[in-house]
């Protein structure tokens, strides 16, 4: 509770102390990569594309700093491969939407390029979307299981690294183009044993508002 408190004042002091031609509005779309860090041994598991978007605002601050705060629709999607017992060739592909809270310090070499630290917040929204594929072959078959019965948890968080680029289209407006990696930090089972989620963003999208970097 005290750590989204101190995002909010945060959030609520730059937007008062920014001026508003200054603060930047990004529409993104974005490509997610999940890789599961879990140990295994009946599972593999692979990472799968997963498409998304959402927009972010950017305060600058000090002349070469930002803080970037929003919100993204991430679907985090992997496969899971069965290699041993007696479903051992079976594969199940599953998507986890998540409603994303990104929070970034960014430092700027100038107005085009910057590196990115920060951390964000998932929040799953709905089941668990299933496609199975008994062998390969076979049709696969759909379904979906919540997070309870899927022995999961509900959000995750961790800690983000980013490397932006900004190419100017006008007076007050830009090509943004954004690579995150998000390290997991949170147990994504609810069981006895530990899984953790990483991922790599390609974040593609229009700055509205001037850039006053330098």
């Amino acid at each position: 509770m005290m750590l989204r408190m101190t995002f909010l004042f945060a959030f609520i002091g730059l937007a008062l102390s920014a001026p508003a031609y200054a603060i930047g509005l990004k529409l993104e779309v974005l490509g997610n990569s999940t890789t599961v860090n879990g140990r295994s041994d009946s599972q593999a598991y692979t990472s799968q594309l997963g498409l998304g978007g959402g927009l972010e605002f950017s305060f600058p601050f000090g002349g070469n700093l930002s803080f970037d705060f929003g919100g993204l629709y991430v679907p985090r999607k992997y496969q899971t491969d069965v290699t041993s017992g007696a479903t051992k060739g079976a594969s199940i592909v599953s998507t986890q939407t998540a409603l994303q809270v990104p929070v970034l310090l960014r430092w700027w070499l100038g107005r085009m390029f910057s590196i990115g630290v920060g951390g964000y917040y998932d929040k799953y929204v709905g089941d668990i979307k299933q496609s199975t594929t008994l062998a390969p072959g076979l049709k696969a078959t759909t379904s979906a299981l919540t997070y309870l019965d899927a022995s999961q948890s509900t959000s995750d968080y961790g800690a983000t690294a980013a490397i932006g680029f900004d190419f100017p289209l006008g007076v007050s407006s830009g090509l943004v183009i954004d690579g995150r990696y998000n390290l997991g930090l949170g147990n994504q089972v609810t069981t006895s044993s530990t899984v953790k989620f990483s991922d790599v963003q390609v974040l593609v999208g229009l700055r509205f508002g001037s850039n006053e970097m330098k």
